[in-house]
Order: C-alpha cells, then sequence, then structure tokens
C-alpha cells in the first residue's frame, strides 16, 4: 500500500506511507485535510515488531484516518457543537467499531 488514492465521499485522498512520520505527538498517522492526505508511520519490520504486527498497526491507523476523512468531507468536522467529529475517542470508537457492524451486517442481510 504505497501512495494509493481512495475516494472519500467524492473526493480523492492520496493515502502514503511514510518513513519516518516527524513529529512531536508520536502518533502513528495524520489526516491533512486542505491536501487531502492521509500519511501512516511505516511499521512493518521497524520498532521491533514482525512485518504482520506492523500492518495491523498500519491498518487501524488507516481506519481511524479514514474516519476523520468521512467525518471532515460530511461537513460534520466542522459544524459541531464541542467538536465531537474531531475527538479521538469517538473516531477511535468509529474506526474500532465499523468492521465489526459490517460484518455482523454481511452475516444478517444473507438471511433477509
Amino acid at each position: 500500500m504505497e501512495n494509493t488514492q481512495v475516494n472519500v465521499l467524492g473526493t480523492e485522498y492520496t493515502v502514503k506511507i511514510k518513513k519516518n512520520l516527524h513529529n512531536k505527538k508520536q502518533i502513528s498517522g495524520v489526516c491533512l485535510f486542505a491536501l487531502k492526505e492521509i500519511h501512516i508511520q511505516e511499521y512493518r519490520n521497524k520498532h521491533g515488531m514482525s512485518e504482520s504486527e506492523g500492518l495491523i498497526i498500519m491498518n487501524t491507523t488507516l481506519m481511524h484516518e479514514l474516519v476523520h476523512a468521512f467525518l471532515y468531507e460530511s461537513g460534520l468536522d466542522s459544524s459541531t457543537t464541542n467538536a465531537w467529529a474531531r475527538n479521538e475517542e469517538i473516531v477511535d470508537f468509529f474506526a474500532l467499531q465499523i468492521p465489526k457492524i459490517t460484518k455482523a451486517h454481511t452475516e444478517v442481510s444473507k438471511n433477509i
């Protein structure tokens, strides 16, 4: 997954894997709304992790940053009281639960 394009509600974002995502907060990813880019820290075979462990962290980070992008492109990011759409706990909730919700929906929808 190197410099991949993804459609976020009609807007093309570029996902870039960064070998050195320099920042002060030790974050694993960032969504740059103005540039329409998502940067993800490279973790495969780094920081004492195996490739599979690194991929799990990278994919979890990607989902988190995609939730930020979807909230931003939907207009919820800037029009919310108390900036809930930028609240990291809310974004983490959606990022962690979307795969589970999708799986549950897929399983149930086969029986409808």
